[in-house]
């Protein structure tokens, strides 16, 4: 693509990578009437805006996902080449150890390697040396103001308020905790695909330290599970609006941050937390109703 001119590369970036991304949702809840309100999703439209690689994250995450139990090898792969953005990737290999998915995990792995030997031999091992070179350089952006406003994380919550990076980062590795534990939680148990998957997504955003508006595209996925899902099980209490309240956040959050400097975090990660503890009731009432009722007997029959 950068042999193309730059628009014509960026169209033909953004359309591919769209068109895939579609296919993983369609794959997952095909109706369409929901695919279309759940592609018009404003996270969906401000990646397009800003010719970013949500669309790409999404289609590897989302893939992953849907063929866990079809094809451990594809997924595997699709979690490998999510690797090409780390922070999102991580929390994905806890969720595998949790699961005892070993076979996707090692393949997951090898994907991962063989993609940075790939990319060395192709673009030569430069390309590396200078990315390690300006790691502090990258880690500089998340120490100015410019970027808490448009970085809906705890961290970038903390610093705007006014802390210093210490405690910042302490919030972010408690919520870290937080999400690891409810993520191993879930994908230890014999939790619904579309829990498993929505669960992990909305995970990734809540412990991620370093994220952007344009992440928020892969909020998707948990969209088309938790639609599918509640098709089958009927909605929970509260869980429709919350799921209506995030779809909206994003376009009130450049409406906000425009217009008043106000954080994009301080909407979206309320609604975050309450999408992740609705996911953890979800599971918990399926457990339950799965659990056998204890058989009782008489004390002639002792």
């Amino acid at each position: 693509m950068a042999l193309l001119p730059y628009l014509a590369s960026l169209a033909v970036w953004l359309a591919i990578t769209l068109v895939c991304y579609s296919l993983v949702i369609w794959r997952i809840f095909p109706e369409p009437r929901r695919i279309f309100e759940i592609l018009c999703f404003p996270g969906i439209g401000i990646n397009f805006l800003a010719g970013h690689n949500g669309f790409l994250s999404g289609t590897l995450l989302g893939g992953g996902l849907l063929f866990l139990d079809r094809s451990p090898i594809l997924a595997g792969v699709l979690f490998g080449s999510l690797f090409y953005k780390p922070q999102l990737a991580i929390l994905g290999m806890i969720a595998l150890l949790a699961g005892r998915r070993w076979r996707v995990l090692w393949i997951t792995v090898i994907s991962a390697i063989v993609m940075g030997l790939a990319s060395a031999l192709v673009l030569g091992f430069g390309t590396w040396v200078a990315f390690f070179q300006n790691i502090a350089y990258g880690a500089q952006f998340t120490n100015k103001p410019y970027f808490w406003v448009r970085m809906p994380t705890i961290y970038a919550a903390a610093r705007f308020a006014g802390s210093g990076t210490m405690v910042a980062w302490i919030l972010q590795g408690i919520s870290m905790l937080g999400v690891i534990a409810g993520v191993t939680w879930v994908w230890s148990k014999k939790a619904s695909e579309g829990t498993r998957a929505s669960i992990l997504v909305v995970g990734i955003l809540l412990s991620s330290g370093y994220a952007f508006i344009y992440d928020y595209a892969i909020l998707a996925i948990p969209f088309a599970w938790l639609w599918k899902e509640s098709r089958i099980t009927g909605w929970l209490s509260w869980e429709r609006p919350v799921l209506i309240c995030c779809w909206t956040i994003p376009l009130i959050n450049l409406f906000l941050s425009s217009k008043f400097n106000w954080p994009m975090s301080l909407l979206t990660l309320p609604t975050l937390a309450a999408i992740f503890i609705l996911v953890l009731k979800r599971n918990f009432l399926a457990l339950r109703k799965e659990k056998p009722s204890p058989k009782y007997t008489s004390s002639w029959a002792q």
